[in-house]
């Protein structure tokens, strides 16, 4: 565990520049485009930082096969002869040299031109031209991958990452839909000549500076719309040079309608037409701002939005009569049978409007009706509800008996069953007086209250959306019975990338729940070969500590593993084995915010700019022994300048630096330990249980969520502790 001085020593390091990070971290910014539809195929373009020398890519999820495409592109330069012959006069159709755009939007273009625009290209042209540009455009695009999507895959998101010489990126989604896709060919700038687009679509685009993209429409008078603009739903980080608006306009160039930040920063626009006619709809970036990770997904027609399946779970071994509804759509009964076997916890569930989450369990069921008066329900239950009116508080009241007192678990399900309401819950005594409330937050949009009851009597749960929103899609279900023991495990980055011979440090926090107040021990089970990873155990008054994982100096490049690392804890004699959720640091305006990835990926990358080690390699310490020095030494590998490193893992009652500094030119350091009678060392009585008998001692350098951060091994250091006291 970090004590304070090392805390300390550590944000200031977070805080000071490093000029000798040594490995910057593969990063995707976008893919573009960012989703396709079943059963198509189409050329993905790349774009982020250090992905040189891209070989693979690792997709999260069934029904993709991704392919990336050679860098080292040539054209064959009779076609492009005859594309030079045919089209690049033509004002319209510029070459794939100057104008950026996709290897299948090159063939729009084309078809676009033969089509609309009568084009004098014979099909045999045509083939050789569609064969040059898409060449010519893999050429000029960097990174590209050919994407196969199988026509049964499931709709949804992936998660997809590179492979490369630096090791493994971070993830990006791509969306498989089950819907009509296409994608923006320029020019479409001006609302006047706006390209026609049929309903229902989903254009996927990219704005660059300045640019405005613009889709005209044919609707009928009275006719319903919905224009959906998914940007920052895909990539978060994009709020740092992208904040989507949308325009509508009739075919005259008045405006009709606009809106910036529906869902968070996305734009929506639910329109009905006043005639018929011909309209247009307008993406733009607020400030006419735009790059290459400027993308977003643009759905258009009479669809429907805010869809919702409640009740959102059932009891095992039953059938749930649901329904199903949204914005835009007729609301409609479904039967959703709960498999007796089915696991307890999140399922998918296909239905018309796609695929929903919903909750199997094996307590009583329990459907709110209308009203803001309390509902009375028995615990054990599973209290399937939503909020329908701002600042709407939904009570359930329920009595507890002698005979029932004891540690009782309310948790809230709402984001995890794709409910936009961010849960709150407040649990109160009879007299109305709190008793305990959590609230989600944007990480972890989820509550839980773990409570022990020790009087009789009526209590009641509230239950409130924390951001005062509501609607129908306002979902949640909460499952309140006795408490098990349990707890969850969070580490990060996602994409530890190490060098040969090198070191990485991995966060590991946990959230202890009812039960678990001994030791906590993850593992990482999914390592490359010539990875290991130090022994990770948090102890009882630990919740946050680290894995210092290092590769064998003849570890391959370019191998790598995936899966997630595994928690362990033991409670009366039972073990307890949870899965780690690996999340990965966006920063995002000089602040951190996490996203949960499903698996980490840890991958062997290039030699690093410099190793650091502690000397010796174990040591033993006592009050009794005294100071215990330790020597740090560096090896640098192109590395000239200051390398500041944070002392992590030494505990109270230990005296040491919080951070040394390697001034330019020096390789080789030495620091004091000191060993007191408090904190570790402390005196303990007879019944006082045992303090740790070892704590691992590691160096840091790196900012987190801005590169990966370098380590030195992790050294065992030994307590010799004082027998207890009778």
């Amino acid at each position: 565990m970090m004590n304070i001085r090392s805390f300390l020593a550590f944000s200031l390091l977070a805080l000071a520049p490093l000029p000798a990070l040594a490995q910057a971290l593969p990063r995707i910014a976008a893919l573009y485009p960012p989703g396709a539809r079943a059963g198509s195929t189409l050329d993905v373009a790349i774009r982020g930082g250090g992905l040189d020398g891209a070989r693979e890519v690792v997709v999260n999820g069934g029904g993709l096969s991704v392919k990336l495409n050679e860098l080292n592109i040539k054209v064959d330069p009779a076609e492009q002869k005859i594309f030079q012959a045919k089209c690049a006069l033509c004002h319209e159709l510029r070459g794939p040299a100057n104008i950026s755009r996709t290897a299948d939007q090159w063939v729009a273009t084309v078809d676009r031109m033969i089509r609309d625009k009568a084009a004098p290209i014979e099909a045999a042209d045509r083939a050789k031209i569609v064969s040059y540009v898409q060449a010519a455009a893999r050429a000029s695009a960097g990174l590209t991958a050919r994407v196969t999507v199988a026509a049964d895959a499931t709709p949804g998101a992936r998660e997809i990452r590179v492979v490369g010489a630096n090791g493994s990126s971070t993830a990006f989604p791509f969306v498989v839909t089950t819907e009509p896709e296409t994608l923006e060919v320029e020019p479409n700038n001006a609302v006047d000549k706006a390209p026609l687009v049929t309903l229902p679509q989903t254009v996927s685009g990219q704005v660059a500076a300045g640019d405005t993209d613009s889709f005209a429409f044919q609707a009928e008078q009275g006719q319903r719309l919905v224009f959906n603009c998914n940007a920052y739903r895909l990539n978060p980080g994009s709020q740092a040079f992208f904040f989507p608006v949308l325009y509508l306009y009739d075919e005259k160039g008045r405006e009709l309608a606009r809106n910036n930040g529906y869902f968070s920063l996305d734009p929506l626009i639910d329109w009905t037409a006043p005639a018929s006619g011909r309209y247009v709809i307008q993406v733009r970036d607020m400030l006419y701002r735009g790059s290459p990770g400027s993308i977003y997904r643009l759905s258009m027609g009479a669809l429907p939005y805010k869809t919702y399946l409640f009740p959102p779970g059932g009891r095992r071994g039953e059938t749930v009569a649901a329904t199903l509804g949204g914005e835009n759509m007729k609301a409609a009964a479904l039967s959703v049978p709960v498999a007796a076997d089915a696991p307890v916890g999140v399922r998918q569930v296909s239905t018309a409007q796609g695929v929903f989450r919903f909750v199997a369990g094996d307590y009583p069921e329990f459907v709110e009706g209308a009203g803001g008066e309390a509902r009375e329900v028995s615990l054990p239950v599973s209290i399937n509800g939503r909020v329908l009116a701002e600042a709407e508080e939904d009570r359930y009241s329920f009595k507890l008996t002698k005979e029932t007192l004891g540690a009782y678990t309310f948790e809230l399900f709402a984001d995890r069953v794709g409910s936009p309401l961010v849960g709150k819950l407040t649990l109160r005594n009879a007299k109305g007086q709190s008793l305990a409330t959590s609230e989600g937050t944007t990480a972890a949009r989820d509550p839980r209250i773990d409570y022990t009851f020790s009087q009789e009597g009526e209590y009641t749960l509230e239950v409130t959306d924390a951001a005062r929103k509501f609607s129908e899609a306002h979902v949640y279900r909460v499952s309140a019975g006795p408490s098990a023991p349990d707890f969850a495990v969070t580490v990060s980055p996602d994409n530890p990338n190490l060098g040969p011979g090198s070191s990485v440090y991995v966060s590991v926090r946990v959230q202890r729940r009812v039960g678990i107040r001994g030791d906590i021990e993850v593992t990482f089970p999914n390592l490359p070969p010539g990875v290991t990873a130090s022994p990770t155990i948090l102890r009882a008054d630990q919740n946050q500590g680290f894995a210092i994982l290092t590769a064998a100096a003849d570890a391959k490049p370019g191998s790598f593993a995936i899966g997630a690392p595994v928690a362990k804890a033991v409670v009366d004699g039972k073990t307890l084995v949870r899965d780690a959720i690996p999340y990965e640091i966006l920063r995002i305006n000089n602040n951190n915010q996490l996203a949960p990835r499903t698996n980490m990926v840890v991958t062997i990358g290039p030699e690093m700019g410099w190793r650091v080690r502690i000397e010796p390699g174990a040591m033993t310490m006592s009050p009794e022994g005294g100071p215990v020095e330790v020597k740090v030494r560096l090896e640098r590998n192109g590395s000239d300048g200051d390398i500041p490193f944070a002392i992590l893992g030494v505990p109270q009652g230990i005296q040491a630096p919080g951070a040394i500094l390697f001034k330019k030119g020096t390789n080789e350091l030495t620091f004091t330990m000191t060993p007191s009678n408090t904190g570790v060392f402390a005196p303990r009585g007879a019944n006082q249980p045992p303090g740790p008998t070892q704590f691992l001692l590691a160096l840091i350098n790196g900012r987190e969520g801005e590169g990966m951060q370098m380590a030195s091994p992790a050294v065992p250091v030994t307590l010799a502790l004082p027998a207890p006291q009778k």
